[in-house]
C-alpha cells in the first residue's frame, strides 16, 4: 500500500505559477486600468487558471467590468455570492487576501502573460501524454 503514496508525493507538478495567479487577480481588483490591460493583452480565460478558485474570482472580475460596475473585493465577493460561486472561489476571506497580496497592479498584463504561458505548457503535457 505503499507505492501509491509515493507515487503521488513523486508525481510531477503541472506548470502553474500561482504566484502570478494571485497577482493578476489582485491587480485587476485595485486597479480598472489593470482590469483592461489584461483583457487587452492577452486572451487569458479562466480556465488558464491552475486553481479553480482563480478562475471564479476572473470570471466575477470580468462579468463587473462588462456591466460597468466597480470591481474591487467587495463587489466581487458579492457578485460571486449571486452566482453560488463564493465558497468554490475560497470564501470571502480569501478574496480579501488577494487584493492585498499584488505586488504591483501596473504590471497585471504581464503576470496575465506568466498565467497564459503556464496553461499552455499544461496543454502541451497533456496533449504530450495522450
Amino acid at each position: 500500500m505503499a507505492a501509491p503514496a509515493q507515487a503521488l508525493q513523486t508525481a510531477p507538478v503541472p506548470p502553474q505559477n500561482l504566484d502570478a495567479e494571485e497577482s493578476v487577480l489582485g491587480a485587476m481588483m485595485l486597479s480598472p486600468l489593470a482590469i483592461g490591460a489584461v483583457t487587452e493583452s492577452s486572451n487569458l480565460s479562466a480556465a488558464d487558471f491552475y486553481r479553480e478558485s482563480h478562475g471564479h474570482v476572473f470570471k466575477a472580475i470580468l462579468s463587473l467590468y462588462a456591466k460597468g460596475e466597480p470591481v474591487d473585493a467587495i463587489t466581487v465577493v458579492d457578485e460571486l455570492d449571486r452566482s453560488s460561486t463564493l465558497d468554490s472561489a475560497g470564501g470571502q476571506e480569501r478574496v480579501h487576501e488577494l487584493a492585498a497580496l499584488v505586488p504591483a497592479a501596473s504590471n497585471a498584463a504581464h503576470y496575465a502573460r506568466i498565467v497564459s504561458e503556464m496553461s499552455t505548457l499544461r496543454g502541451l503535457i497533456r496533449a504530450g501524454n495522450d
